[in-house]
């Protein structure tokens, strides 16, 4: 059964290659018949006044600064009036942070102990 599958393909392949070798194909040659002519240098492209930036957009220019009264006026500035300075409360050690109790709370030894075993030892193993 394989071997006629096989056959089935080289022939179709075969019959697709000597088909493709066959094929004439016209009409794929481009043909030029229409040239572009040369370029030329117009006017407008060598005008100053085409490309001279300075005569198509207006330069702005910003008005000179100017102060007023309400900038150099001591209440405008003077924040210490409205401004309350809070006091905080200086910061307490408590029993609870320095009792041995409390701070060792959490040390017991819940844990059996560890003990090194003979296998642990071995220098078979831990080659």
């Amino acid at each position: 059964m394989q071997i006629k599958i096989k056959h089935i393909a080289a022939g179709t392949f075969i019959a697709l290659l000597l088909i493709g070798v066959n094929v004439k194909a016209e009409g794929t040659e481009v043909i030029a018949s229409n040239f572009e002519s040369t370029l030329q240098i117009e006017n407008w492209m060598i005008d100053e006044t085409v490309w001279n930036t300075n005569s198509i957009f207006i330069e702005e220019t910003e008005t000179d600064l100017e102060l007023e009264h309400w900038m150099t006026k001591t209440e405008s500035w003077n924040f210490n009036i409205s401004l309350v300075e809070e006091a905080e409360t200086a910061l307490e050690i408590e029993d609870w942070m320095i009792c041995d109790k409390i701070c060792h709370k959490n040390t017991t030894n819940d844990e059996p102990e560890l003990n090194v075993e003979c296998w642990m030892m071995n220098d078979n193993l831990w080659k």
